[in-house]
């Protein structure tokens, strides 16, 4: 895949789609993953609050909000919950491009070592972000610690679920409330890390 470019000004779900994008970028699909895809795409909540389009030419693809009116298909999702995507609707609903366009929209989980290493770099230094974070794989007891001194912050929890969490796919709060994870940290830090996982999320 080449260059991911968003609009100025962009909404959550376009910074969301570019992160993403750029992801499956890194992961090196190679061209045959996009060979398919010309032209724009768009995506859609089910319910129609928020909306995009992707629209691919050459070796770029730019996103930007709304769904374009010349769009081929729109794939819709709930963004109440991890986001998988439908069946593309539309009179010129490839199956092909249809399922092009789901695999880039879902590149795999990182490893959660990469997820934790990127987490600590995209949100190190903001205001109220803990000086050192400590993150444990319960998998294999394996502990990553990052930065040093205090305030210290602690997450533990299997592979998967730590890089869900890390990656911003879900939340540090709910998947704490729901024992996926642990945390160990003030309530205070614990809303500093949700608002690190959506920036990770929609800017990482």
């Amino acid at each position: 895949m080449g260059k991911v470019t968003i609009e100025a000004d962009a909404t959550p779900l376009v910074y969301f789609v570019g992160t993403t994008l750029r992801k499956s970028a890194q992961i090196s699909r190679g061209p045959e993953a996009i060979e398919p895809l010309k032209g724009p795409y768009a995506i859609e909540t089910e319910d129609g609050i928020q909306s995009a389009t992707l629209d691919f030419s050459d070796d770029r693809v730019h996103v930007s909000h709304g769904v374009a009116g010349d769009a081929k298909f729109t794939l819709t999702f709930d963004a109440a919950g991890p986001f998988a995507w439908s069946e593309g609707t539309g009179a010129d609903a490839n199956p092909t491009e249809v399922e092009a366009l789901q695999r880039i929209l879902n590149p795999p989980l990182m490893s959660w070592r990469d997820a934790a290493e990127r987490f600590w770099r995209v949100n190190a230094g903001d205001p109220g972000f803990p000086s050192r974070l400590v993150v444990q794989c319960l998998d294999n007891n394996e502990e990553l610690v990052f930065g040093s001194g205090e305030p210290v912050y602690r997450i533990a929890g299997s592979a998967t679920e730590l890089s869900r969490v890390l990656e911003g796919i879900d939340s540090i709060s709910d998947s704490a409330y729901l024992n996926l994870i642990n945390v160990q940290g003030s309530f205070a830090q614990l809303s500093v890390m949700v608002g690190a996982g959506w920036k990770v999320r929609f800017r990482g």
